[in-house]
């Protein structure tokens, strides 16, 4: 089962995978205007990279109950 310590990791490592996008998009929204098409190709790129970083990140510690603990992650 979930410890606290992987709670915790679970909320940072979501926090950081909506945070860093957001920051990112921020930074390039000038390109919004100039260049929609660069812009809406980026973010998703951007996107695509933190949502597999942090959950293997967060996963490469696991030894054994990978289902179980994906399941746990995935809900919270």
């Amino acid at each position: 089962m979930m410890g606290i310590k992987s709670l915790r990791a679970v909320l940072l490592f979501g926090f950081l995978v909506w945070l860093i996008p957001f920051v990112v998009s921020f930074l390039i929204f000038p390109l919004k205007a100039s260049t929609p098409a660069l812009f809406e190709s980026i973010m998703p790129v951007v996107i695509s990279i933190f949502a597999v970083l942090f959950p293997t990140l967060y996963f490469r510690k696991l030894r054994v109950g990978f289902l179980r603990e994906g399941i746990a992650v995935g809900i919270i």
